[in-house]
């Protein structure tokens, strides 16, 4: 597992300072504020160990780049008292996203698959294609949650992209899991409140212990990026909550009811 990062004249960044990397860590913070530069350089590490050209172009993927999902499968099987289609179907099933789940060869012995869902007991089976994106969004993370290494150590940027407010805060249960049940590290950079609330209430539940999390909040200052720890105690609580940190939700609500106030009065007029 990854304990700590530091970054020194990495673009934003002139120093992080020693950032204590725990089980399951969080960015959180305004766009532009340095979060993604965290996790690339941890990627560029990686390209950098995996490969003696150090002219290779950093590559981060894409939507086309192809995934083995057959050989994700036969390596899934037999490594837990799950198979990889049961352990999927099953987390999709508890976050609302469909009934059921089933993984098939296009032909005998192809390793080139498809996945077929159902969204209620009673609906038709349907492609993965032709159901809502957030299925095939979060499909990704729960095969990596699964399939890799015990011990090793996911990176995920904005996870929650194109999910209901409801599964981003079941996506950190699905986190959680991973390192309670697999020892596998997290790292994420998150724009998510339902997400990060899931996680402080999953710490005062003691579902994880606080020790197990840590959360920082990244913003910039004098053309910089700065990193603050959030301060999290046993009850999931932050007690150095920042400043705007997602918005101002009881000023939004003042505003609108001085609005509604406003009108009523002109009706009244």
């Amino acid at each position: 597992m990854l304990t700590r990062l530091r970054l020194q004249a990495f673009k934003s960044w002139k120093d992080t300072g020693d950032v204590a990397l725990k089980p399951v860590t969080g960015f959180f913070g305004p766009n532009s504020s340095g979060k993604t530069s965290l996790i690339q350089a941890l990627l560029l590490l990686k390209q950098t160990a995996d490969s003696p050209d150090r002219g290779l172009v950093f590559h981060f993927g894409s939507e086309k780049t192809p995934a083995d999902l057959g050989e994700m499968i036969g390596r899934g099987r037999g490594r837990s008292k799950l198979t990889l289609e049961q352990y999927v179907a099953q987390w999709l099933k508890d976050l609302g996203l469909i009934h059921d789940f089933r993984v098939e060869s296009l032909t005998k012995g192809s390793p080139v698959f498809e996945v077929r869902v159902r969204r209620s007991e009673t609906a038709p089976e349907v492609l993965l294609t032709d159901v809502g994106f957030g299925v095939s969004q979060i499909l990704p993370v729960l095969v990596l949650c699964f399939y890799v290494p015990p011990g090793a150590t996911i990176i995920l940027e904005q996870p929650e992209i194109h999910l209901h407010p409801a599964v981003q805060s079941g996506l950190a249960d699905v986190l959680i899991d991973a390192w309670s049940k697999r020892g596998v590290q997290i790292l994420l950079e998150s724009h998510s409140e339902h997400l990060l609330r899931r996680l402080q209430r999953r710490v005062a539940e003691q579902k994880v212990s606080k020790d197990d999390v840590g959360l920082y909040f990244c913003s910039t200052s004098g053309g910089g990026s700065k990193i603050m720890p959030l301060d999290l105690d046993v009850m999931g609580n932050i007690r150095n909550w920042p400043e705007g940190f997602f918005g101002d939700d009881f000023g939004e609500i003042a505003a609108m009811s001085r609005a509604a106030r406003q009108r009523r009065r002109e009706g009244a007029a």
